[in-house]
């Protein structure tokens, strides 16, 4: 088997509710692995080949002091690959009106990663919105609060 540039290393199924973003085959390659087969959706991001983040993408949200809930899994209602970047958006539409939407990119060429989340369709309601990442043991997050960036440095 030889693998060339234009075998991308990343796919995603609707059906089975995961992706798997990557930047190249070897062990050493930048990978995440989105799971939203239920209402949580699990992310596990290696760097390099080190693990770094395993578990839930916690996502706790407030409309106006009332905590949301939801049982319905995130569909994914878009997905892109290319030489440049793979990219998945999970939605979902809740009963009440307001719609979730997390975003995962992830670079093919540099050694970043992209999680956003959102919240639209609320009309005027305050909306308070926590993202929490579950580090692996030995990792550190040192975090800018002017930008949101966060930097992960593995101990090995």
């Amino acid at each position: 088997l030889i693998v060339t540039d234009t075998d991308l290393p990343a796919t995603q199924s609707d059906w089975a509710s995961w992706a798997c973003l990557r930047n190249w085959w070897h062990a050493s390659a930048n990978t995440a692995l989105v799971r939203h087969d239920g209402p949580n959706v699990n992310l596990q991001l290696s760097l390099l080949g080190v693990p770094v983040i395993d578990g839930q993408w916690g996502m706790n949200l407030r409309l106006d002091g009332q905590r949301l809930t939801w049982t319905d899994s995130l569909k994914c209602s878009c997905w892109s690959s290319d030489t440049d970047m793979d990219y998945i958006e999970l939605q979902l539409e809740l009963p009440d009106g307001p719609m979730l939407c997390r975003q995962v990119m992830l670079s093919r060429k540099d050694h970043f990663l992209v999680l956003a989340d959102s919240v639209s369709k609320v009309g005027r309601r305050r909306i308070d919105l926590e993202s929490t990442l579950p580090l692996r043991r030995g990792v550190r997050a040192k975090s800018d609060k002017e930008t949101r960036e966060v930097r992960l440095a593995a101990i090995l």
